[in-house]
């Protein structure tokens, strides 16, 4: 009995120390998923006016666009920034302000955190960015047919159908480059390792 006694006796004073240990860890620290960097953030930043940050700010975000890009073609001014965890590409119609630009047009793609699946390469955006990505489209009128954004861990494109052929345009970044292709503009900025053009 005395033996059967001591082992009972083990048990509870084992069950209690393993009852103390979780009450002392039953609140342990949370810790917060830390977002990493986002390669494509450290691309240079180009210099804009005061008019364009104003023109591209919204009031309703609490970040800045980080402007990597800037591409005049037909009247226009293409803006490449990312902001809030998105590739951004802005239309700036040539001569606008703050004041008279009725409504900003921008066409945005999130930042492809995850296992996004690569697009089949025979698609533009698969054949000219080499890893995952994510896009946006939407019409583009009045100033062109369409625009689509692409968004990788590394780069931005933006291809822009609907642009006169032959048409120049002037960027602006140490990254960026234009090229045209079957009817379409396209423009990419960041890390040339992943931009086939």
């Amino acid at each position: 009995m005395r033996h059967s006694t001591s082992l009972a006796s083990a048990a509870v004073i084992a069950t209690a120390a393993l009852a103390a240990a979780c009450t002392s860890s039953s609140q342990p620290a949370v810790q917060a998923r830390t977002p990493s960097a986002w390669a494509l953030e450290s691309t240079p930043q180009v210099q804009i006016s005061s008019d364009t940050a104003a023109e591209i700010n919204t009031p309703s975000s609490s970040s800045r666009p980080r402007v990597i890009g800037l591409v005049t073609v037909h009247n226009a001014t293409i803006v490449l920034a990312t902001i809030d965890n998105l590739c951004k590409a802005y239309v700036l119609p040539e001569g606008s302000t703050p004041d008279s630009t009725p409504q900003l047009f921008a066409v945005g793609a999130q930042r492809p955190e995850g296992n996004y699946p690569k697009v089949d390469p025979s698609n533009f955006a698969g054949a000219v960015i080499t890893e995952n990505y994510s896009q946006g489209s939407a019409s583009a009128s009045p100033y062109f047919d369409y625009l689509t954004t692409i968004c990788s861990e590394h780069a931005v494109l933006v291809s822009i159908e609907g642009i006169p052929p032959g048409s120049s345009a002037q960027s602006t970044g140490a990254s960026v480059r234009t090229w045209e292709s079957a009817g379409y503009l396209f423009i990419a900025a960041g890390d040339p390792k992943v931009i086939h053009s």
